[in-house]
């Protein structure tokens, strides 16, 4: 019998022109219980890319948690987070992108994230992204290319399966 490996797709990210050395990155996130926090600039590139995946965060279904984000101590970058919902290996789906908003140097932004009921369980990917500047990063720029500044981390999150609302009553029986 022949021996067959797959090989799984791949996120995609975007990229900068320039290294997150230069002060413009994620440099505290929260979110349930990763509390990943003075990380800078983890691995300067054309991606300034950061792999957070073996850092874990148990999650369930229609139920909102607080992230919270904080730039590096030198410039405000505007952030956003993607969940890959349907673990289909990319953002680019309804639903999966959230707007957090600006922050400014050192300083904490929070913003509610509902992991919606009636999606696939198990790991799939979280996105944090920043980019230097008070405009909005929207849904597609999730592998946007030519970005000015600012960095990309990715994290797991744990989805536990939907909950059914079946309570095993097969009847109801009025009391004589």
């Amino acid at each position: 019998m022949a021996k067959v490996s797959v090989a799984w797709g791949q996120y995609c990210l975007p990229t900068y022109n320039s290294q997150c050395t230069s002060g413009d990155f994620v440099n505290n996130v929260t979110f349930n219980t990763i509390s990943n926090l003075g990380t800078g600039c983890g691995n300067p590139s054309a991606n300034n890319f950061t792999d957070y995946t073996a850092i874990s965060t148990n999650v369930t279904q229609n139920t909102s948690y607080n992230i919270s984000v904080t730039p590096g101590p030198s410039w405000g970058q505007y952030f956003v987070a993607f969940i890959d919902l349907n673990n289909d290996l990319d953002f680019a789906d309804p639903g999966e992108f959230f707007n957090i908003g600006y922050a400014a140097a050192g300083v904490t932004i929070n913003a509610p994230i509902l992991i919606p009921n009636g999606i696939s369980g198990g790991p799939t990917r979280m996105r944090v992204m920043c980019r230097y500047s008070t405009g909005a990063l929207t849904a597609a720029d999730y592998c946007t290319t030519g970005l000015s500044f600012g960095e990309v981390e990715d994290y797991t999150l744990n989805i536990a399966s939907p909950l059914t609302d079946d309570a095993g009553i097969s009847a109801f029986v009025t009391p004589t």
